[in-house]
């Protein structure tokens, strides 16, 4: 049915999130045993970089 596809959608976007959330907490930790004294002020998953610089992307990206 339409409403089993879309909880379906829901609980993969859910699923894909989460991933994405343990896969940035996974690589920050590593960095931070190559680097104890890296500095993880601004750090944030839904930034990227862009020029040199930590940015938010724009609404139209996201």
């Amino acid at each position: 049915s339409r409403a089993a596809l879309i909880a379906k959608i829901q609980e993969l976007e859910s699923n894909m999130v989460a991933a994405a959330t343990l896969s940035f907490n996974n690589a920050v930790a590593q960095l931070r045993i190559l680097n104890p004294s890296l500095i993880e002020e601004g750090l944030d998953e839904e930034k990227e970089v862009r020029d040199g610089a930590i940015v938010t992307p724009s609404d139209d990206e996201v």
